[in-house]
């Protein structure tokens, strides 16, 4: 069957709209902390922060809401080592008083955004115990954004800014844990927690995933 010139750059185009690698930073204040090993310094109460995550939407697995299908609804991305799906994550830095530290490959990590209120979150949690060191480590973070019903877009792939404050339902908010344990010598390599008030989201399409050729 032959397939036209036009049909088969639709195709294309449809494929890209569906998988892409996205952008997202995040900017705010700090609202509490404790920081035992100074990881990012003895207080970063009231500090601004940001915390960057690029993630592919054509790693892990993809769930749409049953009930309410796109367009209208809400759609997850999800993966990591205990998933059973690859991480969608490829980074993510947290910076806050100049200091930054990366999340490494997550055994859960998840992206979610819907248009009906509940807005744009997402999450990271590595979770292990190395024997060989005897290092005990716990590591996540998590946001959460809401605001007006249809402010935010149906998909993964669709770029959007968000200001906290701009409609009177506007809502956002974050924590991060980042804790080191040496069970051996018994002593935190580090420590740290914190949770965060979410001013500004900027959402970008950095590079679209690979479109694989039709056969």
């Amino acid at each position: 069957m032959k397939v036209s010139a036009v049909a088969f750059v639709l195709c294309l185009l449809a494929l890209s709209a569906q998988a892409a690698t996205m952008q997202s930073v995040y900017t705010g204040t700090i609202l509490y902390s404790t920081d035992m090993t100074g990881l990012f310094g003895p207080s970063q109460d009231g500090m601004a922060f940001s915390l960057t995550t690029i993630y592919d939407t054509a790693r892990g697995q993809t769930i749409s809401d049953p009930v309410n299908p796109i367009p209208g609804g809400s759609v997850e991305l999800q993966g990591g080592s205990a998933t059973g799906f690859s991480d969608p994550y490829l980074s993510a830095v947290l910076a806050i008083n100049g200091q930054s530290y990366g999340f490494g490959p997550a055994r859960s990590a998840s992206v979610t955004v819907s248009n009906l209120g509940a807005g744009f979150r997402q999450s990271v949690d590595l979770s292990q115990f190395d024997a060989a060191s005897g290092i005990s480590t716990v590591i996540r973070f998590g946001t959460l954004l809401a605001d007006q019903i249809g402010l935010f877009p149906s998909d993964l792939t669709s770029p959007f800014t968000w200001t906290r404050g701009a409609f009177g339902a506007s809502f956002g908010s974050g924590d991060y844990f980042i804790s080191a344990y040496d069970t051996v010598n018994q002593r935190y390599l580090f420590n740290t927690s914190g949770y965060l008030s979410v001013e500004a989201l900027t959402v970008t399409q950095v590079q679209p995933a690979p479109v694989p050729l039709p056969a």
